[in-house]
């Protein structure tokens, strides 16, 4: 009984507490979600993809520069990186930008080693040659995709 009051009776307690935070969580973006109405798709560039076919297709096997970024449509840094990214994919049209939701590609995402978002991770002949996260003013994000792969104003 004495174990039961000091170990697993807490602990049970944790896990009541996680789970309901969790549900709270859940449903406070589901709420938040916009209305079929409320689109929030922005006009996109060419250069600017959705992953349709595999990761190994659109990444692996491009012979030139892939920026890969890891968003979700429920991460505020997410939504405000797409107008960035679609200003700065339209100053660069040699590199291809690939847009991946968290949500629908989770297994990618981890294999990837995804564990915050946005996540970028740039690919150069199919080889991964640096990876970031976080939320980047235009100049930042412009300088890092450049740096990356060795671009020079």
């Amino acid at each position: 009984m004495e174990i039961y009051k000091k170990i697993v009776r807490p602990a049970l307690l944790i896990i009541i507490a996680i789970s309901f935070g969790l549900v709270l969580v859940r449903y406070i973006n589901k709420r938040s979600e916009p209305k079929p109405s409320e689109s929030t798709d922005m006009p996109q560039q060419k250069n600017i993809l959705s992953l349709k076919n595999s990761f190994q297709e659109e990444v692996i096997k491009k012979k030139g520069p892939v920026v890969v970024i890891f968003s979700a449509t429920w991460c505020p840094s997410c939504v405000n990186m797409k107008e960035i990214i679609n200003t700065v994919a339209s100053k660069l049209p040699k590199i291809s930008f690939i847009m991946i939701d968290v949500d629908e590609f989770s297994a990618l995402a981890t294999e990837q080693g995804v564990q915050s978002i946005p996540a970028y991770l740039f690919f150069d002949k199919g080889k991964i040659v640096s990876r970031t996260t976080g939320y980047m003013d235009e100049d930042k994000f412009t300088q890092t995709i450049k740096s990356s792969f060795g671009v020079h104003s």
